[in-house]
């Protein structure tokens, strides 16, 4: 199905509060992936990158618990982004059964330039959002992540 993203105020003030949701989660994401896209970057890669970003040298399921995915996913991503020249995958020196994941200065690279490129694209959607609105919001997002995430077994990633 193929929907107008150019809905007028009067065709949005009867929607239910999900289906908005759902309209605002497709909207944004095809917006973030047109700009990922321009980078190189899956929006799987992206994720990856940020957690490594944010804590280098996790270990796979490290890593697919923070981005709540599956190790099997995680693998084929890491296998992209160390082909990608991104990532190393490094052997525990105590341990060789632990596979580690570490930015190469390529990655740390690529994910500085598209974070910047992604907040500059990004950023002005929400620039109007007062910080009272935002608690409001973030309140209620993250509780509906909470819900949504104990239904599905994802609360605790």
């Amino acid at each position: 199905m193929n929907e107008s993203p150019d809905l007028s105020r009067a065709d949005l003030d009867g929607v239910p509060v999900g289906r908005l949701l759902a309209l605002t989660g497709r909207l944004l994401s095809a917006r973030f992936q047109r700009f990922l896209d321009a980078e190189g970057l899956s929006h799987s890669g992206w994720l990856v990158l940020m957690k490594l970003g944010d804590a280098d040298g996790l270990t796979q399921r490290e890593v697919a618990d923070r981005c709540y995915v599956t190790q099997a996913t995680v693998t084929g991503v890491v296998d992209t982004l160390e082909r990608d020249g991104l990532v190393v995958r490094e052997r525990g020196t105590d341990d060789r059964r632990v596979v580690r994941v570490r930015l190469t200065d390529t990655g740390r690279s690529r994910l500085a330039k598209a974070k910047a490129t992604v907040h500059a694209e990004m950023a002005p959607l929400f620039a109007d959002l007062t910080a009272r609105e935002e608690a409001v919001v973030r309140r209620f997002l993250t509780r509906t992540v909470r819900r949504l995430g104990a239904e599905t077994g994802e609360s605790n990633r």
